[in-house]
């Protein structure tokens, strides 16, 4: 029970950018970017701030201002 919550579309970030998310740390713990116990406790502890270091910054600085809140 303590690994289980709603995963809401709105208000944004919403279940989509968490599901990016959860992708992106995948891939970099499968290529040895980061550890298994380091993307754990990046999702956990708070996973917007998560996102936002390991996926927002993808896209660059310009889109992550026009983007970050209320889409």
């Amino acid at each position: 029970m303590k690994n289980l919550w709603p995963q809401p579309d709105a208000p944004r970030p919403g279940w989509a950018e968490k599901d990016q998310l959860e992708n992106e740390l995948h891939a970099e713990v499968c290529t040895g970017k980061m550890t298994l116990a380091d993307a754990q406790h990046c999702i956990a502890s708070n996973w917007v701030e998560c996102w936002e270091k390991h996926v927002v910054l993808g896209y660059g600085p310009e889109w992550a201002s026009e983007n970050r809140y209320g889409w």
